[in-house]
């Protein structure tokens, strides 16, 4: 368990779960969006028309892939600087601000590329497109954040700081 450095770990585990769920209801609303949009492109009719074209679709998967790469390597480098500018000995809390950030943006990034494979299919009907979509959504997924992953990023960036102090 994180320890914070005036020793209120009562009011600090309190703080962080609350952060923690402020962090999943975002990415929740992020994914959520994605799988609302599917709906009701399943809901009215866009799957029975006819395939148009393919272009778009080629786009999305080009987009798609761009988006997986940067949704880590982006991240990473927002991740550095905050972690730079707050130097060592910045608490838990101020590091729950740079995993929110992080994970925000990591989310973000594939959300844009899984709405527009969807646009890409709603325009030209392309089945095989909303593979691209399901990529990115299960991308998205895997980066929601649990109470056991933040507490393990925390401990982890804690202990790099204790490092850097030597």
């Amino acid at each position: 368990m994180i320890q914070p450095a005036n020793g209120d770990s009562g009011a600090t585990s309190a703080q962080l779960r609350m952060q923690t769920r402020t962090i999943q209801i975002v990415v929740a609303a992020l994914i959520t969006g994605v799988v609302t949009f599917a709906g009701f492109l399943a809901v009215s009719g866009e799957f029975q028309k006819p395939p148009r074209g393919q272009t778009l679709s080629y786009v999305a998967v080009a987009f798609g892939a761009l988006a997986a790469v940067l949704h880590v390597v982006v991240p990473a480098a927002i991740e550095r600087t905050s972690l730079a500018k707050q130097g060592v000995g910045a608490g838990p809390e101020m590091l729950m601000g740079t995993l929110f950030t992080r994970t925000i943006v990591a989310c973000a990034i594939l959300e844009g590329a899984a709405f527009f494979s969807l646009v890409a299919f709603q325009t030209e009907h392309q089945l095989w497109v909303l593979g691209v979509t399901a990529v990115l959504l299960l991308l998205m997924i895997a980066q929601f954040p649990t109470a056991t992953r933040i507490e393990h990023w925390l401990e982890t960036r804690m202990m790099e700081q204790a490092t850097d102090r030597r």
